[in-house]
């Protein structure tokens, strides 16, 4: 079972620095909303192609060297990092590194999810609390919209991967990773948002079981029988915050480890994001802007806290300020 108090301590040393580490600038899929889709190919200017494996662990070395710490990494940009041929290879490098030497707080990975099998499932389950979430573009929720806005994939494929991944990790006993389902908003789009949060918020329901952790702190907390049901003869295992500190610990002397512990507690659900996506020229992006606007108040759409998974409407509930200096921020799909 995870300690939710591991992510609180062993976050401490780190920065809120993240290092974006580019395996391959190739896709499988064309999106028109993307710098892949309405180029050439070559978002670099260049032939594109895959970074080499050895390169890849003189990064990790010459990390390890430096003594530099990131809250996280992100092993992709414009490219699908599990197209990647030694994709497996360099993840689980990945994983050896922060065990060793404790470069990274976490791993935060996005794809389309359409080379998710089997064996890379297994692979992000074995991750556990080093991947936290794994975020996964979709943004349609019929195969009719799919193809327009992700060219080159299939949704149902999206999908079967995605369901036997929150499959896999039920049967396993998992809580992590959790899966970030996420949707940018276009005008090709807007028609299946409304099912888009339906068809996963309804299979986040059937799939996931109750969260453990979320579950065993309400119970502590509302002052039930729970725990003198659910022992932890391990107390080194143990969900109960008098187990992992002791009564003298200066953390009881104030309420706010409490809120702490349930913040952590409450991120292992599975989720839903809705986003406004980047866009250029800058008129675009205004365009977009209010689109995003106009169906957050049609649609009274705002972010909600279910008992398996949480809904997520960016930005915070807020409508968008229309900053155009705010492409810069991130890339279209990010």
């Amino acid at each position: 079972m995870i300690d939710p108090f591991r992510l609180i301590k062993e976050l401490a040393p780190y920065r809120g620095n993240t290092l974006q580490i580019e395996l391959t600038d190739r896709c499988n899929l064309h999106c028109p909303n993307c710098n892949q889709g309405r180029g050439s190919g070559n978002v670099h200017g260049i032939e594109p192609g895959f970074m080499h494996p050895g390169l890849f662990r003189k990064i990790m070395d010459d990390l390890k060297i430096s003594r530099m710490k990131f809250f996280e990494v992100q092993p992709f940009w414009f490219g699908e990092s599990l197209l990647h041929p030694d994709f497996e290879h360099m993840f689980s490098l990945l994983l050896l590194m922060m065990e060793q030497s404790s470069l990274f707080a976490q791993i935060d990975l996005h794809t389309n999810a359409q080379l998710l099998d089997e064996r890379l499932t297994e692979l992000l389950i074995f991750s556990d609390i080093k991947m936290p979430v794994l975020t996964v573009s979709i943004d349609a929720s019929s195969e009719e919209t799919y193809n327009i806005v992700r060219p080159g994939g299939a949704l149902k494929q999206v999908q079967d991967n995605v369901f036997n991944l929150i499959r896999r990790r039920e049967q396993l006993g998992q809580v992590l990773p959790t899966v970030r389902v996420q949707f940018l908003l276009f005008e090709e789009n807007r028609k299946d948002l409304t099912s888009f949060i339906e068809y996963w918020g309804g299979l986040f329901e059937r799939v996931s079981r109750k969260n453990a952790v979320y579950e065993s702190v309400n119970a502590y907390f509302d002052g039930s029988n729970f725990r003198d049901r659910f022992s932890y003869p391990d107390t080194s295992r143990s969900l109960w915050p008098d187990d992992i500190f002791p009564v003298s610990h200066p953390i009881y002397a104030h309420e706010q480890w409490r809120l702490d512990y349930m913040k952590t507690a409450r991120l292992f659900r599975d989720s839903i994001w809705i986003k406004r996506p980047n866009a250029l020229p800058l008129a675009r992006q205004e365009e977009l802007d209010r689109l995003f606007a106009e169906t957050v108040m049609e649609k009274s759409l705002k972010s909600s806290e279910q008992e398996r998974f949480r809904l997520f409407v960016e930005p915070d509930n807020r409508l968008p300020e229309f900053r155009l200096d705010y492409f810069g921020q991130r890339s279209p799909c990010a």
